[in-house]
């Protein structure tokens, strides 16, 4: 009897998934444990890996396809085996499924037996419904000069590959007509950056852009399954949590010249001005422990450690990569685990584990030159820091007008879970620590 695979639940948030890419062919013989497609979730490309034995007869969906957890997406069973009716008869079920139906199998078919809550089975393979004997088609790589509308908005290569490139980049290369798929990076990974984009003479320009058109058609893009997930938990953040704001401005002469000599004194790892900051949010969150909590509707939850979270941006959206145990790291350990987390997310490698359950989360945006910004608290957690940019200022010193380092800093907190006193208090210390920063080695 043939075996019905199904979208698997890949993560714990997952609702529906989109098929990046079929690892196994029509015909192909699939054991449990092979890999048998990349799926896009809610927070990252993932593989999924087979439940089930069997020859590859049928594929039910193509690369790009959403549906929903538990909709058919392909069809095992034994060599030579004619599966055309029930492909059919999956192929309506999808429709219906598709169409707002409830994920159960026909009435026709036995129910399959129940499989790891967090990890059911799938198969994979390539693009259409399929017979056994039928090759799998040579996929058509999308021609460079061609828009990609969809989930992978970004311009690709003549191989296929996404460009990667920081987003000022790509909004330079927008307003200069330049062709992205001709530039090569200089940043991390070989990842564009602007100044690969600004330092390019007229000539490697794309042709004919000077020549903008007055009349010029919008473009609807696909929205991803991490944009999706986004935009639902922070409207549920926002909406649920009642926020409120507390600010406080930095002397960070002292935190200036800590990291210079640190850097100084060794080569293991350049510190940041984020790890100093990540590094002091912990310390203060152990001397105040009424704030690494998190609102269950009837019960308050304090954290046994300090699982920091961090945001990350990425092309497709925003992910918050967690540290767990941070109160257990130093500062050059902390910004290792920080560098190699970050690097994950970008490369869209994160397990669901690594991106869920933070305590407390910080945002920075001082790199983009933000002064000052509120950001939306990231669930679990009952607060989140929004970090502006470190800038030179005129300042009051002994009565004296000088030139002062100095940082902004914002703490959103749901006020069911800590009340302004305590906002206010950790906020305080903070502050404490990132102007006499030699605690921070401790």
């Amino acid at each position: 009897m043939p075996t019905i695979v199904e979208m698997p639940r890949l993560t714990d948030t997952m609702e529906e998934g989109t098929l990046a890419a079929w690892l196994k062919g029509i015909g192909d013989k699939v054991s449990a444990g092979d890999p048998l497609a990349d799926v896009e979730t809610d927070k990252a490309v993932m593989t999924f890996e087979s439940f089930d034995q069997g020859v590859l007869l049928a594929l039910l969906i193509a690369p790009g396809d959403t549906v929903p957890l538990g909709a058919p997406i392909a069809i095992l069973g034994k060599a030579g085996e004619d599966v055309t009716a029930v492909a059919e008869e999956q192929k309506k079920r999808l429709a219906g499924l598709l169409a707002g139906g409830a994920a159960t199998a026909p009435q026709q078919e036995a129910p399959a037996p129940a499989k790891k809550a967090l990890e059911p089975k799938s198969v994979a393979s390539v693009a259409a419904i399929a017979q056994p004997p039928a090759p799998a088609p040579t996929p058509t790589p999308t021609p460079v000069s061609a828009p990609v509308v969809g989930d992978r908005t970004a311009p690709v290569d003549a191989d296929g590959h996404r460009v990667k490139a920081s987003p000022l980049a790509r909004r330079v290369a927008l307003e200069r007509g330049v062709d992205l798929t001709t530039v090569a990076g200089s940043g991390p990974h070989g990842r564009i950056i602007k100044r690969d984009v600004a330092d390019l003479e007229p000539s490697r320009r794309v042709a004919g852009a000077a020549a903008t058109p007055l009349v010029r058609e919008d473009t609807v893009v696909r929205v991803s399954q991490m944009r999706k997930t986004i935009a639902k938990r922070l409207v549920e953040s926002k909406q649920s949590a009642p926020h409120y704001y507390l600010t406080m401005s930095v002397d960070a002469d002292r935190l200036v010249s800590l990291r210079a000599e640190i850097n100084a004194a060794q080569d293991r790892l350049k510190v940041s001005y984020n790890d100093l900051i990540l590094r002091a949010c912990v310390v203060a969150l152990m001397d105040h422990p009424e704030v690494n909590v998190a609102w269950e509707g009837t019960t308050l939850r304090r954290f046994a450690g300090v699982q920091l979270g961090f945001a990350v941006a990425l092309d497709e959206g925003l992910i918050s990569p967690v540290v767990r145990d941070a109160d257990t790291l130093g500062l050059i350990a902390l910004g290792e685990r920080v560098r190699e987390l970050a690097g994950r997310a970008r490369d869209q490698k994160l397990e669901s584990a690594e991106y869920t359950g933070a305590s407390f989360t910080v945002s920075n945006l001082g790199m983009y030159g933000i002064d000052h910004f509120t950001a939306i608290i990231n669930p679990p957690g009952a607060c989140i820091l929004a970090v502006g940019a470190l800038a030179q200022q005129p300042v009051v010193k002994d009565g004296q007008l000088a030139v002062g380092h100095r940082l902004t800093v914002t703490l959103s907190c749901d006020h069911r879970a800590v009340d302004g006193a305590r906002g206010a208090a950790f906020l305080a210390d903070l502050k404490t620590i990132l102007e006499a920063p030699l605690g921070l080695l401790l």
